[in-house]
């Protein structure tokens, strides 16, 4: 198995050999069907891809700092740059936090949009001050727009879904005592 330090970053890495949190990313590669990539999240989506026909896959942990600064298009790009073409890839948009748990305010709105108003589509309201984001669309369309036709998305909501583990419901049930010291699930992808 190849982890890694996840730290909402947009690194991507590759990896040839299996690796247990030694470096700091939020996304592997690999090409070597002796590796399993394992991503953990806690609201935050687990992206996995897969180009079969070339042997490549990859894994991001794409909360919505990584998505904004890019972590799936840097995934992409490393799995093209070693072989990979963006019409052969899958991709899985894992649970996550879904848009009716996800409140943000509007500075981190504000964020979104300067990206492109068209990102307006990601967010309802129901006052000035609070909106709910779209995390898995947001990232669907990050990935048809790298070329990526086929793609799933769970639509789980980790916030509202007890089989699930959701950092934000635990925090506001004032389950977390410890800072970094919660679970979390864990995803993983293998040729």
């Amino acid at each position: 198995m190849a982890t890694v330090r996840q730290s909402v970053s947009n690194k991507a890495v590759w990896v040839d050999h299996p690796t247990w949190f030694e470096t700091a990313a939020d996304a592997m590669v690999t090409d070597n069907p002796k590796v399993l990539l394992g991503i953990k999240t806690a609201d935050c989506a687990p992206v996995l891809l897969a180009d079969e026909k070339h042997g490549i896959i990859g894994a991001a942990h794409a909360g919505w700092r990584g998505a904004y600064k890019g972590v799936v298009e840097n995934t992409v790009a490393l799995m093209i740059e070693h072989g990979a073409q963006s019409e052969n890839i899958c991709a899985a948009v894992g649970p996550c936090m879904q848009q009716k748990s996800f409140a943000v305010k509007a500075d981190m709105r504000d964020l979104i949009l300067a990206q492109g108003l068209e990102n307006a589509k990601y967010f309802t309201s129901e006052n000035e001050e609070t909106f709910y984001f779209d995390l898995s669309g947001y990232l669907v369309d990050k990935l048809y727009a790298l070329g990526i036709k086929n793609v799933e998305n769970a639509k789980i909501d980790t916030y509202s879904s007890s089989q699930y583990f959701s950092f934000r419901r635990n925090t506001h049930l004032g389950l977390i005592k410890v800072p970094k010291d919660y679970p979390t699930q864990f995803s993983c992808i293998r040729l």
